[in-house]
Parts: structure tokens; C-alpha cells; sequence
């Protein structure tokens, strides 16, 4: 049981308290069997669990869990980084799928087990999905994920707080919604970031305060995408946290060695 399997209940409870019927999760079913799995958990320590059971109906059976192989490889969309980079830079072996946006819906989008690029998959036919948990897996493999959960906790705490700008950029590159608005909103949210990430950035520029993560990957990969996409209406240099991480990234030799081959 991880934190995951606890949200995944209480995210499950939740619909099925408030939804008043109208949406049935038990056709839902490795939801629902995470919910239950917890319940059983739950209800083998408290038997007040039983209130919850008699409430949401459900009958308790035990079953096996599954595991994860290895990877094998990636099926991603062009300006997805992060994951390729923390690959790369371990010479972790994958094979890296890239497609144009009009050969997602012909031929890729069928396959997406999510109905969302990127995903990784394995050998035995399993996958993960979602850029923020490949980006975690490659890591993990390249030493870049905090062993001390405080370390951790901060790294997250700057994932969350950069990427709350990424909609507001998404709307001015794609010219969508008010441009002036836009603008306001990102830059607010990126004075945000920075002064989160100033917090405990080290003198190199590394957010945890310690050492390259993958939090770092993700913002220069972040900081890159702006860059390359504002059309020069964000200017990313007055984010001196942020820049500063960028540039630590980017003067790691591997990294200059990946964007050389592209």
C-alpha cells in the first residue's frame, strides 16, 4: 500500500458519497478494487470500518497484487523532455517513439491507454502514463529521485508551483483566451515559483539545495519550452531561480550532449 492507494480510496469514497448514484463506480474496476483493497486493509485494524462498508455497499474479498516489470520503451510527443533526459543521461536503453500531431488521432491515439501522449511501456504489456510519473520512474533509475523525504517533499512542492503557470503559457502560445490575461496570470504564477524555489535553492542552482534531481530536469526542460514557444513575451530571465536552475541543467555536459544530437 502506497499514498497513492490512499487517495485512490478517499478520491473513490468521495464520488461515490456525493454523487448520489448518478455515477456507478464499480464499473470502474481497478478503482474500485483499490478501494476495496484498502477497506480490507482498514477493517482488519478498525471495526468502525464496517460503517463504511454498509454505507457504500461493498463486500470485501481479498485478492493478489501485481507487479512492474522493466521498461522497454517510450512513446512520446516531440517536446516531451524530461523522461528522454534523465534516459539519457544514464544510458538507460529505450527506444523513443516520436509522432507528428497529425498521425496522434490516424494511428497513435488508439493506442495511448490513457487516450494521452506520453506514456511508457513495458515488456509484459503493462505502462505507465502521464509525463510527472515517467519522469519519476526514469529518475529513479538515474539516482535523481530524493531517498529523504523531506528532499523529496521539496521537490515536489516546485513541480506543482511551476507547472500552475503551464495553462496560462499553453493559452498565449495558442492564442487562446485574452493575451493580456494570459500574461498577468503566468507571470503572477512564475513570481510565485521563483520566490518558492529561492527559498532553498542551492548556490549552484539545484532546488532541493543538495544536488541535481529530476525537479531540476523538469523545470529546464520547463524553462526551455517558454522560451522557445513565448514568441518572446515571457521574459524568463527575471525568474532568477528559475533561470539559475536552468542554467545549472544546461551546463551539465550530457545534457549539452543530448540537445547536440537532436
Amino acid at each position: 500500500m502506497t499514498y497513492v492507494d490512499l487517495a485512490i480510496y478517499a478520491f473513490v469514497g468521495n464520488v461515490i458519497d456525493r454523487s448520489q448514484g448518478e455515477i456507478d463506480m464499480t464499473q470502474y474496476k481497478n478503482l474500485y478494487k483499490t478501494l476495496k483493497q484498502f477497506l480490507l486493509i482498514l477493517v482488519q485494524r478498525d471495526t468502525a470500518t464496517s460503517i463504511l462498508l454498509s454505507r457504500w455497499n461493498i463486500e470485501l474479498v481479498s485478492e493478489p497484487a501485481t507487479g512492474l516489470m522493466e521498461q522497454a520503451y517510450f512513446l512520446v510527443l516531440p517536446n516531451f523532455e524530461k523522461a528522454l533526459l534523465d534516459c539519457e543521461r544514464e544510458c538507460i536503453p529505450f527506444t523513443d517513439v516520436r509522432f507528428k500531431s497529425e498521425e496522434w488521432a490516424e494511428e497513435y491515439k488508439s493506442k495511448a491507454p490513457s487516450g494521452k501522449a506520453p506514456w511508457l511501456q513495458f515488456d509484459d504489456g503493462s505502462y505507465l502514463t502521464e509525463s510527472r510519473a515517467i519522469l519519476l520512474y526514469a529518475a529513479s533509475k538515474s539516482g535523481l529521485v530524493p531517498t529523504d523525504f523531506t528532499d523529496l517533499a521539496v521537490c515536489e512542492q516546485a513541480y506543482s508551483v511551476v507547472f500552475d503557470a503551464y495553462p496560462y503559457l499553453g493559452n498565449i502560445a495558442f492564442n487562446r483566451g485574452d493575451k493580456e490575461e494570459n500574461l498577468k496570470n503566468a507571470n503572477e504564477r512564475l513570481a510565485a515559483a521563483d520566490k518558492v524555489i529561492a527559498s532553498r535553492q542551492s548556490s549552484e542552482g539545484w532546488v532541493d539545495g543538495k544536488a541535481m534531481t529530476y525537479v531540476d530536469l523538469a523545470i529546464y526542460a520547463f524553462v526551455k519550452n517558454v522560451v522557445d514557444r513565448s514568441q518572446g513575451h515571457i521574459d524568463m530571465t527575471q525568474y532568477k531561480s528559475l533561470y539559475k536552475t536552468y542554467e545549472a541543467v544546461l551546463a551539465d555536459s550530457r545534457i549539452k550532449e543530448y540537445y547536440n544530437k537532436e
